[in-house]
Formats: C-alpha cells, structure tokens, sequence
C-alpha cells in the first residue's frame, strides 16, 4: 500500500514539474521526503525543485542532508552542494562540502580546486596559497585557480608571486579580465619600470576596447548645449568606502546653476552613505543590473557631457562603458592611482604630488590641480578631533596612526 502510494506521488510530482507547477511539485516532494526518508531520489528531487523555485539556500540544505550519510547519490551531492555554495556565496558551508570531497577522494583535482576557491573566499589568504599549489602540484592549470591564487598572492602583499600567476594565466588564456587584475596588481609593486606598468595598463586596456568595438565619434549636441554642463559620475563605491567620502565634499559644494550631477551607482549592497550621495546630486541610477548596452543608453539618453570614473581597474569596473566613447568628454578620477590605457579617456585628475612629471605613462592628459587632488571629509558619527596622546605631557606614549 505505501509503495503504491509513493509511486502515486512520484507521478504526481513528474506531472507538476513537466507542466513547470514547481511550488506545487516542491511541496509534494517534501510531503514525499517524510512518507520515504531514505529514498535518496526524493531528497534529489526535492533539491532540484527548490532551485527551479529560486530557492538555492534550500537546495543546498537539501543536499547536505542527503550527504550527510552513503547512498548512491552521496557524491553527486556533494559535488552539486559545493557548486551551489560558490554560486550562493554560502563559503563555509561550501568549504566543509569540498574537504569531504578531498577526503572522499583525494586524487580528485576538482575538489582540490573548490577546496582552495573556498579557502579564498573565506579570507584566509596564506592557506588558499597552499591549497592552490596543492592544487598545482597535480599539473592542472585551470585559469580560475592561476587567477585567484594571484589575487591570494596580492592580498598577501607577495606581488611578484602574483604577477607570475597572472603572467602564466595571460600566456596560457590570454583572457581580458586577467588583463585587468594584472593592471591592478602592478600598482603594488616597485619591481617594474613605470614603462612596464604603463604597458602591461595599456594591454588591459587594448582588451576592453577590443570587446567594446568602435568608438561612438557622433556627438551632435555641443557640451553644455543644455545650460548647466551635465556631469555623470560612475563608481561601485558609492556606498560605506573611501572613495564615496573623498567624494561627498564634491558633491556638497558644487553650483547647481553652472553644474548638473548624475551618480551612477554600481554597487549591489547600498546603504546610509549611497542614500546621503543620493540626496545631494540632481539625479541618481542604480546600474548594478544594467548591462554595458544598457548602462550606455541610459547615459546617453540623460545627454551626459562630462563622464568621469572611479573606478580603474578595481572592482566591477566598467571601462567597457567609456572605451566606447559614451560622453563627449570623459575623465578618470580619484579611485584609481594610474592611468586606464584607454583611447577614448581624455583626461586624468591629480595634483603635483601624486603626479608631478611622467606624462608619457599616461594614455590621458593629467590635469594637475592646484593643491591636492582631493578632500576628505570624515562620517558625520566621527568623534571631535583631539590632540593625539603622545603630545600630552602626562602620557607621553607612542602614537600609532591608521589610514
């Protein structure tokens, strides 16, 4: 009688899920899983159904549980849970998943590489390094894990390891976006001549605007045709970071009768800072889903004269956006410390510190301001500034500063 009616249930749930009824057939596959606990079909099923759902954390549940004793579908989902949990940035769940893989199998290559990208993503940089060499050592040489054992190597303040896995990445795959990390990371390194940092930039660049196609040359409205000169402003840091706070005396004091601020924002976690930005500009569009055709109509269709970046080679950068020459006039700024190597980027803002000679390592015009680049300006909830102790005669102590 119950193999009958599991068998019932079984059909019901294929029917559902051939007529993509996926919430109806998620909750008999769960009514299943208490009627045949140790059938690992259904715990599968069950698994797949909740990600037709969108609902990946469950899934993954799912999955560890079907793990958690031998069956027949016990590695599958294991191997499944770990590819989950990288997507889902479930990375402590993801790392226990791949060290039972390691353990289950100990010459599988695949786990040993989860098992480094979890370590990774983790932060625990010095062991990711191990993990990724381990991983090495078994004469695979996949880009993912040359790329970010690279990125280990950065964070761990070993550039010249780095620069060799990105190096080896580019040789092997030759992939844009090693290209860029690679721009990245030489900035931390005073082994290299300003003409190879220059270079390697420039070959990042030669990338993107490979992928990008031809420059738009077609500028029919004159700059600031408008009355005010229209500024679009783009950046992933609009947000609790440096950038947005070297930013905010900008924005707070500029003349909204000759100046008209567009913040395109980027990033995909906003809070209290992007809402203050947000609130001293004229217009603000969060792009952070936008594709770069998309991303590019909307700045074109808002008429934007002046297009800066804060960007460079950090983070989700968007160089695509301005190797196509989306503004007339386009400007890097503040968040980077080199050039872009783009074409199609006129000019780079700095000042007679950061930049005081060297033009030619520079694919833009270096307008140098003044006095500085820059102006900080601290959280409203910073305390009042203060003498530091070591300039109290009753302390007399070491002051250790941070930037």
């Amino acid at each position: 009688m119950l193999n009958n009616q599991v068998l019932e249930i079984k059909q019901n749930i294929s029917r559902l899920t051939q007529a993509k009824k996926f919430k109806e057939a998620c909750s008999l596959a769960e009514k299943l899983t208490q009627i045949s606990p140790n059938d690992p079909e259904v715990w599968w099923v069950l698994a797949t159904l909740h990600q037709y759902c969108g609902n990946n954390r469950a899934a993954l549940s799912v999955l560890l549980k079907l793990a958690e004793r031998p069956n027949p579908l016990q590695h599958r989902a294991l191997s499944h849970a770990a590819e989950l949990a990288l997507k889902i940035g479930e990375f402590e769940a993801g790392y226990e998943v791949a060290k039972i893989l390691c353990d289950i199998d100990k010459d599988s290559t695949n786990a040993k590489l989860k098992l480094a990208l979890f370590t990774y993503w983790k932060r625990d940089y010095p062991a990711a390094i191990s993990k990724f060499q381990e991983y090495f050592q078994s004469g695979e040489t996949e880009i993912e894990a040359l790329d970010y054992c690279g990125l280990s190597y950065v964070i761990a303040g070993e550039i010249r390891e780095a620069m060799q896995c990105f190096d080896k990445s580019i040789a092997l795959y030759g992939h844009p976006g090693t290209k860029r990390i690679r721009a990245m990371a030489s900035n931390y390194t005073s082994s290299l001549s300003n003409d190879q940092v220059y270079k390697i930039h420039k070959d990042a660049a030669a990338s993107v605007e490979q992928s990008a196609g031809e420059e738009r040359r077609d500028f029919a409205v004159p700059v600031g045709s408008g009355g005010k000169i229209r500024i679009g402003i783009c950046s992933e840091d609009l947000r609790d970071h440096s950038v947005a706070f070297f930013l905010k005396a900008v924005l707070g004091n500029y003349d909204k009768s000759l100046w008209s601020i567009t913040l395109f924002s980027d990033t995909d976690k906003p809070d209290q800072v992007t809402e203050l930005l947000k609130n001293m500009v004229d217009d603000f569009v969060d792009v952070s889903n936008f594709t770069d055709e998309t991303y590019i109509q909307n700045i074109e269709a808002k008429k934007i004269d002046i297009l800066m970046d804060l960007m460079g080679y950090f983070g989700k950068n968007r160089y695509s956006v301005f190797a196509k020459r989306t503004a007339p006039i386009q400007v890097a700024y503040l968040g980077y410390p080199n050039t872009s190597g783009l074409k199609a980027m006129d000019f780079r803002i700095v000042d007679q510190v950061t930049d005081p000679d060297g033009d030619e390592f520079y694919s833009e015009s270096l307008y140098r301001l003044g006095r500085s680049f820059i102006c900080y300006s601290p959280s409203d909830d910073s305390p009042e500034i203060s003498l530091p102790p070591a300039s109290t005669e009753e302390n007399g102590q070491i002051c250790f500063g941070s930037f």
